[in-house]
């Protein structure tokens, strides 16, 4: 009889154990979603470089300097833009959500340039508020990229189909995905810095 409940204890044991250190399969796919949009976000930055290196030339040319006479009319190609969208989307992490809002986000810009007057060719090309930046990583996108190993999911919280998930690669470079699970797989929502320990440090 002891034995049988020697048995009964180490199996129940054993079978928690194991339960604990199974991963949901829920969160296996975010965190695999996550991680590999930022690998394949970084790995197309490199390729984008080197193109750009070999060839002059910008690979996504959204920006369009246009000289008429001795002036220049900047525009924003929103066919390129397209294009862009295009090839995000490839990536199979983004959902049409994060799609739309970076086509609003080229959009808004397009609108403000156009209501710049053209100016004289000597003064050169500037830079555009907004398009001087990565539009998903902000000024410095190698603080996340570049660190990915680094990376730890803190917290990833899932109410029926969303996601809302906090991944810290240091105590100031923490940030927020939010998500949604389309078709069985999960995509990419929004993405951007939790500024939580920032502010408390300010304070």
């Amino acid at each position: 009889m002891n034995k049988l409940i020697l048995i009964l204890i180490f199996s129940l044991f054993f079978s928690q154990g194991y339960g604990q250190k199974k991963e949901n399969g829920e969160i296996v796919k975010i965190k695999g979603t996550i991680i590999n949009f930022l690998k394949w976000y970084r790995l197309d930055q490199i390729v984008d470089t080197a193109k750009q290196v070999d060839s002059g030339i910008k690979y996504h040319p959204i920006i369009v300097w246009k000289q008429i006479d001795t002036l220049i009319k900047v525009n924003i190609d929103m066919k390129a833009v397209e294009s862009y969208l295009v090839h995000l989307r490839s990536s199979n992490c983004l959902s049409e959500s994060f799609i739309n809002d970076l086509r609003q986000y080229h959009q808004k810009i397009a609108d403000e340039i156009e209501l710049v007057k053209p100016f004289p060719a000597r003064e050169g090309e500037f830079a555009i508020p907004g398009l001087n930046l990565d539009p998903i990583f902000g000024f410095e996108p190698e603080d996340i990229l570049d660190h990915i190993k680094k990376g730890r999911f803190t917290k990833i919280n899932i109410i029926y189909d969303k996601a809302i998930v906090k991944f810290d690669i240091t105590n100031i470079n923490q940030y927020i995905f939010t998500l949604t699970k389309v078709d069985n797989r999960w995509l990419i929502d929004y993405y951007g810095l939790d500024r939580t320990n920032i502010d408390r440090i300010i304070k």
